[in-house]
């Protein structure tokens, strides 16, 4: 059985550590700045995007940061700021708050973050891919080796998924991801103070990235 291109990416995945779809929209991401500031910097549709979220969310504005980087971050967020300046010099008092209110509206995103639309339609893309093809056997074994996913992408992909082969493989799976790692936080606990082996010792920094909330 063929894997899609999204399922294909999920099972190299699976050989890294932490969540297969959190290790793909984070590489999916990286790929989308690069483009964007290396080759699509002078795209005017995916400018007029830009312009209208007035740039970056906080989280995504700190990944820009690149070799090479600096003249597409320049131009792109130098494009940003003239219209902001421009919202600014067409502004009018209008007297007590509703001025300042309407300038403070007019400065507003009007549209989202593009690269956390990007992120979102890749995490929506390779949870459908895994509710779909999780039975597939390549894709089903190297799933079992894996870290298992996040809390929030087992929510994601269970709520993709209407056939009762991957509910019960996907919770049987985080089950047992789940209650190892639960162990290795209890010996950690136990003998914080005592030397740990690799598993136990960063099970603190593991939980975090699992059980972690994405707003």
């Amino acid at each position: 059985m063929a894997l899609s291109g999204e399922a294909y990416r999920l099972w190299e995945a699976c050989a890294e550590p932490g969540c297969p779809i959190c290790t793909r929209v984070r590489l999916d991401v990286a790929r989308y700045l690069d483009r964007l500031l290396y080759e699509n910097v002078n795209d005017t549709h995916i400018r007029a995007k830009i312009r209208e979220a007035r740039g970056f969310c906080n989280r995504h504005a700190y990944l820009l940061s690149r070799p090479g980087g600096s003249l597409g971050i320049a131009v792109i967020y130098r494009d940003v700021l003239e219209r902001v300046l421009r919202t600014l010099d067409e502004a009018r008092w209008r007297g007590g708050e509703i001025g300042s209110k309407a300038l403070s509206d007019a400065l507003a995103p009007k549209q989202a973050c593009p690269v956390c639309v990007r992120e979102a339609e890749a995490e929506m893309a390779y949870a459908r891919a895994l509710a779909e093809e999780l039975d597939a056997p390549s894709l089903l074994e190297a799933f079992k080796e894996s870290d298992g996913l996040c809390l929030r992408h087992f929510r994601t992909t269970l709520g993709m998924s209407s056939k009762r082969e991957v509910f019960e493989v996907l919770s049987d799976m985080q089950r047992t991801i789940w209650n190892r790692l639960s162990m290795e936080l209890a010996e950690f606990i136990q003998q914080a103070d005592s030397d740990l082996t690799s598993s136990e010792g960063d099970s603190w920094q593991r939980i975090v990235t699992r059980l972690r909330r994405v707003v």
